[in-house]
């Protein structure tokens, strides 16, 4: 969902609650006036979200030499993993890693399955700040958090310089990968090279390993705010979060914290977790979206007094540097006796914090 999708959602969710407040003053005329702006806001939404929709659908699948047919890259790629041997067009059209273990690049066609078949996880990479990089190493500037203002001046007098501060965030991509076996009649009747049995279980292993990442990233040098109940939550999202950070704001949480703010219901005995607008199976509060993890990969602690961690607001201060390349090599050494392929998969990625003051880390009592 892009920022102005979420812009036009947060204004939907805030008319809702103040129809709601209506409502439970007995303000039902002046609530049913409102009900026409809801539905204005409503439609632009949806067209809007179709609008989005339709640009996402336009895009082409780049380097295909024809619609349909798999680019030479593509061909050299599944000859590769096959251990065929290649024509002069495909030795020149596969990408080989200079990394010191070997491989060989997937062409951008299998990216986007790769990609697509995270997507179908839920990935925090979706709420960090993402910056492609070419280079295995390096550095980017990253201001720290300011609230100054624009100075007052007029002309021919001084103009004192701002108090903004820069500091410079040090990546460097680390290979991380798994290796699966793949039986040699699956690994020849793949479409491009890799099963799906491959694509799949890289893409829930890399999901993990991703989302273990940025997690152990954002809770470092941040202190717990202890919350015992959604009142808890609701004040702290409050006073706790600028309200610029609200706008691309979300709320993750664990499946023990999300069970107990989902059974917790206002005075009218409706549920203070509201569905989403665009998706019923998405929850919000506040406006802000909440993304459930299994409580394997974000863990309640403690034995006598459990708690379970929180995250919410802005999480954009935290950089995810994406190498944006898969590799791939493959061995039948190992797999010999059971006729079977190991195809190894490794990507390149980095977790750094930059500016961290517009989420907070909590802990809520079970």
């Amino acid at each position: 969902m892009n920022k102005k999708l979420r812009e036009m959602k947060a204004s939907i969710e805030a008319k809702k609650v103040e129809m709601r407040k209506l409502l439970d003053e007995k303000k039902v005329d002046e609530a049913k006036a409102m009900t026409g702006e809801l539905k204005t806001l409503q439609d632009a939404f949806d067209v809007e979200f179709e609008l989005a929709e339709t640009e996402k659908g336009e895009i082409e699948v780049k380097n295909q030499s024809k619609k349909g047919e798999a680019s030479i890259e593509a061909q050299a790629f599944k000859n590769f993993v096959n251990r065929k041997s290649l024509t002069e067009d495909m030795k020149n059209a596969l990408k080989t890693s200079p990394n010191e273990d070997g491989g060989a690049l997937v062409p951008v066609e299998l990216v986007e399955v790769l990609v697509e078949a995270k997507k179908q996880l839920v990935s925090l990479k979706d709420f960090v700040q993402v910056i492609p990089v070419s280079a295995p190493s390096g550095s980017v500037p990253v201001a720290e958090g300011d609230n100054g203002a624009l100075i007052d001046f007029t002309e021919m007098t001084d103009l004192t310089e701002a108090s903004q501060k820069f500091r410079s965030v040090a990546y460097s991509a680390k290979s991380k990968g798994c290796i699966t076996p793949v039986s040699n009649q699956l690994l020849k009747d793949a479409v491009f090279g890799i099963p799906a049995i491959v694509t799949n279980d890289f893409a829930k292993r890399a999901t993990r390993s991703e989302n273990a990442d940025i997690l152990t990233e954002a809770k470092a040098g941040k202190t717990a705010v202890q919350i015992t109940n959604i009142a808890g939550l609701k004040k702290s999202i409050n006073v706790d979060i600028d309200p610029a950070a609200k706008l691309d704001g979300v709320i993750i949480m664990n499946q023990d914290a999300y069970d107990k703010f989902d059974n917790e219901v206002d005075t009218n005995g409706r549920p203070l977790l509201s569905s989403s607008v665009q998706d019923a199976d998405v929850k919000t509060f506040k406006g802000l979206q909440v993304v459930v993890l299994s409580n394997a990969e974000l863990p309640t602690t403690g034995t006598t007094t459990k708690k379970a961690p929180i995250f919410y607001g802005s999480l954009k201060g935290i950089l995810f540097f994406d190498k944006g390349e898969y590799e791939v090599a493959v061995s039948d050494a190992a797999g010999f006796r059971q006729n079977a392929t190991l195809m190894r998969v490794i990507e390149r990625y980095d977790v750094k914090g930059g500016a961290k003051e517009d989420y907070v880390y909590a802990e809520l009592t079970i």
